[in-house]
C-alpha cells in the first residue's frame, strides 16, 4: 500500500492480477495513465471515472514513481489484447480489420 495526496494505491494479487488500483474503486493506475497518454485531461479522467482530483493525482504520482514497471504492464496488456484480437475471426472483427486497413491506406497517401 502506498499513500499519495491522502489516497491509498493498493495492490492485491486477487484484484486485476495485482495491478495497482485506487482504493475504494475498481480503477487501476493503468486506466488513468492510458487515458492521460491518449490525451484526456486529468479533470476529464476524474469526471469519467467518478474520481476526485486527489485520486487522479495519486494515480499519476504512483505512476511517476513506478514508471518502468507500470509501462511494462501496460505494454504487456496491449500485446495480449492485440494477440486476442488477431485470433477473433468473427464478422465484426473482420470488418474492423478492413476498416483499419482502409484508414491506414488513406493516411499513407
Amino acid at each position: 500500500m502506498s499513500i499519495y495526496h491522502g489516497v491509498e494505491i493498493i495492490q492485491n494479487p486477487a484484484i486485476f492480477s495485482g495491478r495497482p488500483i485506487i482504493n475504494g474503486h475498481r480503477i487501476t493506475v493503468h486506466d488513468v495513465v492510458a487515458q492521460h497518454q491518449s490525451g484526456a485531461p486529468l479533470e476529464e479522467i476524474a469526471t469519467g471515472y467518478e474520481l476526485t482530483g486527489d485520486e487522479v493525482a495519486a494515480a499519476m504520482e504512483y505512476y511517476h514513481e513506478h514508471k518502468p514497471t507500470v509501462d511494462r504492464q501496460i505494454a504487456a496488456d496491449a500485446r495480449e489484447i492485440a494477440r486476442k484480437a488477431s485470433l477473433d475471426m468473427s464478422p465484426v472483427a473482420e470488418y474492423m480489420r478492413q476498416v483499419g486497413k482502409a484508414r491506414s491506406s488513406r493516411q499513407a497517401k
